[in-house]
């Protein structure tokens, strides 16, 4: 499965070690720290959702199958925010 960021759709800040988010349209605001940061920022060189686990289970040492349910519920959210789309 692969992603995209929408671009056009947010404006974005790194204020203290959170990445802050607006929303272009709705003014909502978001703040990602930590995990989240982390997929986000590598939604920026990989569009598919298997690299990122991938990526982030051999970064955290960690099992793939744990990893999984996490990045799939993050990047489902970012989908009905309207901050990304499936491609």
């Amino acid at each position: 499965m692969k992603i995209r960021k929408l671009e056009k759709s947010y404006q974005g800040a790194e204020i203290d070690g959170e990445f802050v988010l607006i929303h272009a349209e709705t003014g909502q605001f978001f703040a990602l720290k930590d995990t989240g940061l982390d997929i986000w920022q590598r939604l920026d060189d990989e569009a598919d959702i298997d690299a990122v686990c991938r990526n982030l289970a051999d970064e955290y040492d960690a099992d793939e199958s744990e990893i999984r349910p996490s990045v799939e519920a993050f990047v489902t959210r970012l989908v009905e925010l309207g901050l990304a789309r499936y491609c």
